[in-house]
């Protein structure tokens, strides 16, 4: 009976995101979604897990004609900035995850973007989600910093961008939780290998496909105190790990699988977090939208 109702809701929740691509995606985003799966496209690193609810076949990268890759001055690329944010804001930011994990394991807000004089100017999408488990005073707190935190975050992406007006959305999200407990004997990652991607072509496409966002960036908030982790980038390529140090600024090339490894937490209150942030040149679906389009069923 639970695998049914399952199932009838993902028909459900997909059929909502069809509709919502249908009357909200640009021309171009339409092209992309609509675009049927053909076998001489790239297959995704062995080590990534698809994780997609639709579907018969594993997941195919889309080609790179429609990729964001021209927008992309680097490929296979990784940066990192080290006290990326002012104190304050960092601070804030530190505060309000802290009280977020004590309520729920994350929290998400899709942005579109424009630029003006050089800096990005995002403002919340009208079909924002948010837990509402956070209540309505968290929630105004982490709008209101994140209106001054994701700007920040953008900034270092325009001399990486061509042109820098190509980025025309943003999902920024922040994830909290605790490192796997018990760890894997022979493989102690506790999020699963995976691409940053359109999670509604990657999830609830009929045929699953791999459409990366121009710039990735990970901003690590808070790590358990005397446990080292790192997010490990594109073993099979780049072979790059990078420390998890608060304050600290990874951009990288969202088409490299990565993963976080590291011990595990045992404490529940001393939690992992980090903030997110895709950059896009199309209005892309975030999970967040796709969850709260699946509420009501």
């Amino acid at each position: 009976m639970y695998k049914a109702n399952l199932a009838m809701r993902d028909a459900a929740v997909l059929a909502n995101a069809k509709a919502f691509v249908a009357q909200n995606a640009s021309p171009n985003q339409r092209k992309i979604y609509s675009t049927p799966m053909a076998p001489g496209w790239d297959r995704m690193s062995r080590l990534a897990k698809f994780q997609g609810k639709v579907g018969n076949g594993e997941a195919r990268i889309v080609p790179l004609e429609l990729q964001a890759d021209r927008h992309r001055r680097f490929g296979r690329a990784m940066m990192v900035v080290d006290g990326i944010l002012p104190a304050p804001f960092f601070s804030d930011l530190q505060r309000l995850a802290r009280a977020m994990a004590l309520t729920t394991k994350g929290w998400s807000r899709p942005s579109t973007v424009r630029t003006e004089a050089g800096q990005y100017i995002t403002t919340p999408r009208s079909d924002q989600f948010s837990d509402s488990g956070l209540g309505h005073e968290l929630t105004r707190e982490l709008n209101t910093v994140l209106d001054a935190v994701i700007p920040a975050l953008l900034k270092q992406l325009l001399p990486l961008t061509a042109p820098p007006e190509a980025i025309v959305h943003c999902n920024a999200w922040i994830n909290t939780g605790p490192i796997g407990s018990p760890a894997p004997l022979s493989k102690d990652d506790y999020h699963f290998w995976h691409y940053d991607s359109d999670e509604y072509l990657e999830f609830w496409h009929p045929e699953p496909l791999l459409r990366f966002p121009i710039w990735g960036a990970i901003l690590y908030i808070h790590q358990p105190e005397g446990q080292v982790h790192h997010t490990w980038f594109d073993p099979e390529g780049l072979n790059q790990r990078v420390q998890a140090v608060p304050n600290r600024l990874v951009i990288f090339d969202p088409s490299m699988v990565h993963g976080v490894n590291g011990p595990p937490t045992v404490e529940e209150v001393n939690l992992r977090s980090v903030l997110v942030l895709n950059a896009w040149d199309y209005p892309a679906i975030d999970h967040g939208t796709l969850m709260a389009l699946g509420k009501s069923l």
